[in-house]
């Protein structure tokens, strides 16, 4: 494949041998030979090389975390290795920095997917003009550079596969040898600390609640339902005997009981596009981040919803966090759509009290839920 110098070349050739055979004049036809002669050697040269490029050259990326927070200061290392047993000469690898993509799908993943940036047609296939020079890499060794990540907004972050290419001394032919695997990262919103309102703390609270009777949390009957009967065991409370058993058979038996079940928070985001007029999505993730953190370390479960349709469960375990932030990253205003979950289930957390997080603009316009306590928290 020409580069740009190389296209340029053969544009100097059919200029030089047109106008030297029309004005016959032989110094254009000898540089048109020399020319000629140029490209000649290029094509050769690569011919030769882009063979043994392609079976030895390994590109790599090394990628700090899976997930990182808004703002920090990262780095991408492209980590390119000789597998052959001969040096490594005239290769370039283009510059990374302009393929990558910030996509925020959505918590269903249904809107704008991240992908690798389009290679464009078969005559921009071509290393651009910013493409970095690699410096001989020796036999088993690696060259690797560095590339700071653009971490100033939350979202799914992408890598197309960063091509590496072939040379020739001149730079007038450049031809494909090896490319990286795609790259996905997530970059999450920092969290706003933040405290759950009162009554929210406890657990679940009371659906029926009114202003003018506030919600209070509800006594479930989790950790009190009998599973079974079994053998007593040394430890065992004697408040858990089961005495009708022993009278009848003369056996100890103990009564065993279901798990305690957490109790659970219903988090909905505001994605409303009319909340969020010259206005981001990322004051209200952040916000939502700390409040959904602040019930997973009181050991409650976070239906995490949003206004247009989307669910996710967030279990209060330890990869409870990483999943909260992972989901807020995600999101994006978006429209209402029908009957879109993403896991969980509705009739629970439909009936139960609902924590929205909002904007200054959204808190003016009404939210429909259909649910039945709704309070409403305002990021600033």
């Amino acid at each position: 494949m020409p580069t740009a110098r190389g296209l340029i070349l053969l544009v100097i050739v059919a200029l030089a041998a047109g106008g030297g055979r029309l004005a016959g004049v032989e110094e254009f036809l000898l540089l048109a030979v020399a020319a000629m002669g140029l490209l000649l050697f290029g094509v050769v040269w690569l011919e030769v090389r882009s063979v043994r490029h392609r079976r030895s050259v390994l590109v790599t990326l090394r990628l700090p975390a899976a997930d990182i927070p808004v703002g920090a200061d990262q780095e991408l290392r492209v980590v390119l290795t000789n597998r052959g047993r001969s040096p490594l000469v005239g290769l370039v690898v283009e510059e990374p920095g302009r393929r990558f993509t910030l996509t925020r799908p959505g918590l269903s993943g249904s809107r704008a997917p991240a992908g690798p940036v389009p290679a464009g047609r078969w005559w921009q296939r071509r290393p651009g003009p910013d493409a970095q020079p690699v410096p001989v890499i020796g036999s088993g060794d690696s060259w690797t550079m560095a590339l700071p990540l653009p971490t100033g907004s939350r979202g799914l972050l992408g890598l197309a596969p960063v091509r590496v290419w072939t040379t020739d001394p001149l730079r007038l032919f450049a031809w494909w040898a090896a490319a990286s695997p795609p790259a996905h990262l997530v970059i999450h919103p920092v969290p706003i600390p933040a405290s759950l309102p009162a009554g929210f703390a406890a657990g679940e609270l009371d659906a029926t609640a009114t202003p003018e009777r506030p919600a209070l949390p509800q006594r479930g009957v989790a950790g009190e339902e009998l599973s079974d009967l079994r053998p007593y065991q040394p430890g065992d409370h004697l408040n858990r005997l089961h005495w009708p058993s022993m009278a009848g058979r003369g056996e100890l038996l103990v009564r065993d009981f279901l798990p305690a079940a957490p109790g659970q928070l219903t988090l909905m985001v505001d994605l409303r596009p009319a909340s969020y007029r010259g206005t981001t999505l990322d004051a209200v993730a952040a916000t939502a981040a700390g409040l959904g953190l602040s019930a997973l370390r009181r050991g409650l479960v976070v239906d995490l919803c949003t206004s247009a349709g989307d669910r996710a469960p967030i279990p209060a375990s330890g990869l409870g966090p990483a999943m909260l932030l992972r989901a807020l990253a995600l999101l994006d205003p978006a429209e209402r759509r029908p009957s879109v979950r993403t896991g969980g289930s509705p009739s629970r957390a439909d009936r139960g009290p609902t924590l929205l997080v909002t904007s200054p603009a959204g808190r003016d316009e009404a939210l429909v839920t259909g649910r039945g306590t709704v309070q409403t928290v305002v990021a600033r």
